[in-house]
């Protein structure tokens, strides 16, 4: 039997946990053994308090498609690069999943509860300390990825930055998942009418950290999937999806037209100042539509997935062969079936599956939509970007579940 004071100290570790995940003023504080001891305790936890979780179809799949990974970075294929990502993907993975199973199987709402307000936490210190930097400092947010991670230079700069809170780069790639969530916050008028303005203040702190991040890709999700969740409304999944279905048909004609698309990216160039990183992909996009061409960045990505589908169908099934070639490296679903093969990949595929259900049960049906918002949202990030830290796993399995039962549940008070 859990005791009180037992139950409190679990709270406190999985908040821990959860800060270790996101936060970069804590992954960067000089704490020793500050990873080792994240790791420990994410691996202890579901042993110590809910050892049911192994017994589940999710830990089936996740140790089955583990065991895959291991046995292709074995024998020479590199996808992974190095023991640290292969370490890192099964832990965020694992953290992440048994959290979910934890809170959801005991209800345990006091948890969730304390799990939302810690996401708060790292979402506005990170964005005030994101905006302050990138404003002194333009584009920090990929030049310090880039330096630090090919040890370019002196990095103490950047290293300091991220001890005050300055957002990784693979944060921003999974802020997109929060946006139905917090929409639902602000359009909930049972809420109490503060809890309901702060949600509107966590939305825009995660329209602000993507476009302070410079992250193309997440900042067209993110408005994509924002006025997707400002037209649906509680209530039936299906008919949200035809009306979101007959707006886009009705809109389309208008959308793809090479004029307006033309003037709606020079209206968006000058929203956004007409300069830094968002203004040169937007000239790529004009360039791509005015010559019907890919061309600049657009025509990279392109490349990149066309490598990895090219892979996928030279080997299909990659039954650990070794060293993998031609890899795209800019799609987590592409490169993990290039890399992997069916063998591999459909254990990865059951498992997000099989947990999206399990979640979905313990989500009242009347705001399902703005779940499978969240998992579009998941999906874009998925199959667009190569970015898969234990942020994406967290928001995905854990944080955006618990945001829309945190707006949507009377118990969570």
């Amino acid at each position: 039997m859990t005791t009180d004071s037992s139950r409190n100290k679990i709270q406190y570790l999985y908040v821990f946990i959860v800060f270790c995940m996101t936060f970069s003023a804590v992954k960067y504080w000089r704490i020793i053994g500050i990873t080792s001891i994240n790791i420990a305790m994410g691996l202890a936890l579901p042993v110590a308090i809910c050892s049911s979780f192994f017994n589940s179809r999710q830990f089936r799949y996740l140790f089955l498609y583990s065991t895959i990974v291991l046995l292709n970075y074995l024998t020479g294929d590199d996808y992974f690069h190095n023991k640290n990502n292969l370490l890192n993907g099964f832990i965020g993975l694992y953290v992440s999943l048994s959290m979910s199973y934890y809170i959801f199987i005991n209800k345990d709402y006091k948890l969730l509860k304390w799990i939302v307000i810690s996401v708060f936490v790292v979402l506005l210190w990170t964005t005030v300390a994101t905006a302050y930097f990138d404003i002194s400092l333009p584009g920090i947010v990929r030049k310090a990825f880039n330096e630090t991670l090919n040890k370019i230079g002196d990095v103490s700069l950047f290293n300091s930055a991220y001890a005050l809170g300055l957002s990784s780069y693979t944060l921003p790639h999974a802020i997109p998942l929060l946006i139905p969530p917090f929409v639902l916050g602000v359009k909930n008028s049972l809420l109490p009418k503060s809890k309901r303005i702060f949600s509107g203040i966590m939305l825009l702190c995660c329209m602000l950290l993507t476009y302070y991040s410079g992250a193309t890709g997440p900042m067209l999700v993110a408005v994509m999937v924002l006025i997707m969740s400002l037209l649906v409304h509680k209530g039936s999944v299906s008919s949200n999806i035809i009306k979101i279905f007959l707006i886009v048909l009705v809109f389309a004609p208008f959308i793809f037209d090479d004029q307006i698309m033309l003037s709606g990216l020079e209206w968006i160039d000058g929203l956004l100042g007409n300069e830094g990183y968002f203004h040169n992909k937007v000239l790529d996009f004009q360039d791509s539509i005015i010559y019907s061409e890919a061309s600049g960045d657009v025509e990279t990505r392109q490349g990149l997935y066309s490598s990895s589908i090219s892979a996928i169908f030279e080997n299909p099934l990659n039954i650990l062969i070794g060293a993998q070639e031609g890899y795209g490296g800019h799609s987590v679903i592409l490169d993990r079936m290039a890399s992997l093969g069916l063998v591999g990949f459909v254990p990865f595929i059951c498992m997000l599956v099989i947990q999206i259900k399990f979640v979905r049960k313990h989500i009242s049906s009347q705001f399902n939509i703005y779940f499978y918002l969240g998992i579009f949202a998941a999906f874009m990030m998925l199959i667009s970007k190569n970015v898969s830290g234990w942020g994406m796993w967290f928001f995905l399995f854990a944080a955006m579940p618990f945001l829309i039962i945190y707006y949507s549940v009377e118990d969570v008070k």
